[in-house]
C-alpha cells in the first residue's frame, strides 16, 4: 500500500482554506481521510524545526538541479523511491525547468498532520513553499510562480513526491504526482501534443519530458 499526497494539495498549498486530502492507491484507488497542514510556530519543538530545515534543504537542492540542468543532472536522486520507480516505468525523467538564470526562494515549510490516519499511512511529510522567479527575455523583468513540493521522510532522508506549480492568473494549478506514473504520462503526453500543435519546431522546456 502506498500513499500519494498530490491529489488535491494544490489549492491548499497556495493559501486557500482547503484541506489537503490523501488518496490511497489500492487497485482502482479509494479516498483516505482529509489531513490539515499546520504552520510552524516559534514554539515548535527543536526536532520539528530541524526536520523543516532538512526538508527545505532537499527542496533547494532539487530546484537548483532542475534549474541548472546539464548532462549530469541528478535531480531524480532526490525523489522518493516510488516516484523514481514510476517515472522510470513510463520512460520519463526530471529535466530542466525554465532558464538557468531563474532564482528560487524558499519561503516556508509546514508539517502535514496525520494523527487520524491508519498507522501504515503515517509517514512524516512536509509541504515546502517556494517562489520561482523567471527573467523575461523581452525586458529583463521577472515573472514569479509559486511552487509547493510535498516532501516525505524515507530511511535515506527527505525525498520529494511531487510538485504543484502556480500558473498564470485565472488558470488552475498544475499538480504533478510523481508517484502516479499513469497520471504523469497522461499530463505529459497532453502537454507535448499541445506544444507540438502550437509550434511543431519548438524545443520542450517543461520540467518533465521524454
Amino acid at each position: 500500500m502506498s500513499v500519494s499526497l498530490m491529489r488535491i494539495v494544490g489549492r491548499f498549498a497556495f493559501g486557500f482554506t482547503v484541506a489537503v486530502a490523501l488518496t490511497t492507491f489500492t487497485g482502482c484507488g479509494s479516498s483516505a481521510p482529509e489531513t490539515v497542514a499546520s504552520n510552524e510556530t516559534a514554539s515548535a519543538p527543536a526536532t520539528q524545526v530541524a526536520s523543516g530545515k532538512e526538508a527545505e534543504t532537499v527542496v533547494g537542492q532539487f530546484l537548483d538541479r532542475i534549474r541548472r540542468g546539464g548532462a549530469e543532472n541528478t535531480a531524480m536522486e532526490l525523489l522518493t523511491q516510488r516516484a523514481q520507480s514510476e517515472l522510470n516505468r513510463i520512460g520519463h525523467t526530471v529535466q530542466p525547468l525554465g532558464s538557468p538564470d531563474a532564482e528560487v526562494t524558499i519561503t516556508r515549510s509546514e508539517a502535514v498532520e496525520m494523527e487520524h490516519l491508519p498507522e501504515d499511512q503515517k509517514v512524516p511529510t512536509r509541504l515546502v513553499h517556494c517562489i520561482w522567479s523567471e527573467p523575461s527575455e523581452a525586458d529583463g523583468s521577472k515573472q514569479e510562480f509559486q511552487i509547493v513540493l510535498p516532501v516525505v521522510q524515507q530511511t535515506d532522508g527527505w525525498r520529494i513526491s511531487g510538485m504543484v506549480l502556480g500558473m498564470a492568473t485565472g488558470e488552475p494549478e498544475l499538480i504533478l504526482d510523481f508517484e502516479n506514473g499513469d497520471e504523469m504520462a497522461r499530463i505529459l503526453n497532453a502537454q507535448e501534443q499541445t506544444q507540438t500543435a502550437a509550434n511543431p519546431n519548438a524545443t520542450a522546456t517543461e520540467s518533465l519530458q521524454r
